[in-house]
């Protein structure tokens, strides 16, 4: 097996902030007539583009799983996949190298979780169960906003 890499998937409310941001600043070149404000779109967007690029999940030819992100300290954690005991899809938006509400809870060294969000979560779960089988797997459908029970299924 080579390395593969899955990027962060990303939803709306990841890019609502920039975009609001955008709409503000040419508001108020337009009502004021003062063009200056539109380099400030520079940064954001830069920054909007780092993150989304930064952000991704590598499952390593060595049995390691390496995740990238600007919320993890050093901008970089690598997993042993053989620790990972369990794998359940979540909706969370707490801070977490994932750029979607809808997540992966990753449960390893039996006392740790990571939350991500790849772009390809069947495939990212079918080949981290490649390297290691004995991760179980709980297939919960997201939570909708209304706040209905959710289903779980296990393998």
């Amino acid at each position: 097996m080579t390395a593969k890499m899955y990027r962060s998937r990303a939803d709306l409310r990841f890019y609502f902030f920039w975009i609001l941001f955008g709409i503000l600043v040419i508001l108020i070149a337009i009502a004021s007539g003062n063009w200056y404000f539109l380099p400030l779109l520079g940064g954001p967007a830069g920054s909007l583009l780092a993150v989304y690029l930064n952000t991704s999940y590598t499952i390593k030819d060595n049995g390691d799983l390496e995740v990238k992100g600007f919320s993890i300290p050093g901008r970089r954690k690598v997993i042993d996949i053989f620790s990972i005991g369990s794998i359940k899809q979540i909706h969370n938006t707490s801070s977490a190298p994932a750029l979607s509400g809808n997540r992966l809870e990753i449960a390893y060294n039996d006392s740790e979780k990571i939350l991500l969000s790849p772009q390809n979560e069947q495939q990212f779960i079918a080949e981290l169960r490649q390297v290691n089988p004995e991760i179980s797997v709980d297939q919960i459908k997201y939570q909708h906003r209304a706040g209905r029970s959710l289903q779980t299924t296990s393998e």
